[in-house]
């Protein structure tokens, strides 16, 4: 990425660093949500976002017991994410991060059914993960994954995680559905 890619990102760092020194939940969340997606988006396979989850699941807890209690305090939270804004500020500055053009290994599955035609279909599956992540929490990513690891039976685990996306709100959903029916990849690979 050029230069001026990791400026834009340490300058939306230090705005999520300014703007989570408050006692606003949902001012707090809406951060989580933006630092959730930038360590998503350019620092994969990052253990930062086991820190975020903390972080969020302190904001959620004080939400639900209507103000802060022990363990969950905005200092905590602050302390996690101020930790985490400077750790990739420091990352970036050092090493940048990977380029989109460095080359990729192809993660297709490949499925070829034989009847007395022969066909071949490619279904591209790192589109839909890239989906995923950009619609749903971290949490919402973890809750989802340990269906998939717990149910054996495709057709239970499918049911269940319908029945689990639904549970996320029907906004969540639609944002799926839309990312899927947006996608090139899908025009691509079905023409």
């Amino acid at each position: 990425m050029t230069p001026t890619s990791i400026e834009s990102i340490l300058e939306q760092l230090n705005l999520i660093e300014k703007k989570i020194n408050t006692r606003d939940s949902l001012v707090i969340r809406g951060q989580i949500l933006l630092l959730e997606r930038i360590v998503s988006r350019f620092f994969e396979k990052s253990s930062y976002i086991d820190y975020i989850d903390d972080a969020d699941e302190s904001n959620e807890e004080i939400i639900e017991a209507g103000g802060e209690i022990e363990g969950h305090t905005y200092k905590h939270i602050r302390n996690i994410l101020h930790m985490v804004i400077e750790n990739l500020a420091i990352e970036l500055t050092s090493f940048g991060f990977e380029s989109k053009n460095d080359p990729k290994i192809d993660k297709s599955i490949n499925i070829n059914n034989q009847h007395t035609i022969n066909q071949s279909q490619s279904i591209s599956v790192e589109f839909l993960k890239e989906i995923f992540k950009d619609s749903l929490t971290g949490k919402q990513l973890k809750e989802l994954s340990e269906i998939v690891k717990e149910e054996k039976d495709v057709n239970k685990a499918t049911s269940k995680l319908f029945d689990k996306i639904k549970g996320f709100g029907s906004d969540v959903a639609s944002n799926i559905v839309a990312g899927i029916l947006t996608n090139p990849h899908l025009y691509t690979s079905l023409f």
